[in-house]
């Protein structure tokens, strides 16, 4: 496979993991946005140095490259929505947007919780039955209180 081709595919994976044609209908308006989302996360997976600087810290280009195997539609439509409130804070939008891109697989189940919350902190009720012996204390959310909240937010 030559590097055209190698490319072609690369490009396909993208635009398919993330839903490239439904981003650019459901945020026409950010088509410019969502464009230089999708070359961003290119660049960054041909990238052949070893390591890849992210806001301050500098990893290794096999994780980065993971993180951003794993983007999706989601992960997009979230980043997105963030620009669109605090896009006039951003000094630098490509380090913004790398560093947010690099995060969005891990922090995404935070945000849905704090979106469909509206903000509000949901409760940890405590688990005794998840206590480690090393006597550091693990949490679930009360999904009863959760689910609560969904309902009356929808």
């Amino acid at each position: 496979m030559n590097r055209s081709e190698e490319m072609k595919g690369l490009e396909n994976i993208i635009k398919n993991n993330i839903q490239f044609e439904r981003l650019k209908k459901e945020y026409a308006h950010h088509i410019e946005m969502i464009d230089g989302m999708y070359d961003l996360i290119l660049e960054t997976l041909l990238c052949n140095h070893e390591s890849i600087h992210i806001a301050r810290d500098v990893f290794p280009k096999e994780i980065v490259h993971a993180k951003f195997y794993k983007l999706k539609y989601e992960h997009i439509k979230m980043i997105i929505e963030n620009l669109k409130r605090y896009s006039n804070q951003v000094v630098n939008k490509k380090k913004y947007l790398l560093a947010a891109l690099f995060n969005a697989p891990s922090v995404f189940d935070s945000y849905v919780i704090d979106e469909c919350c509206g903000g509000k902190k949901i409760k940890k009720k405590e688990n005794e039955k998840n206590k480690i012996s090393t006597q550091i204390e693990q949490y679930d959310y009360d999904f009863d209180e959760l689910e609560r909240l969904l309902v009356i937010n929808n």
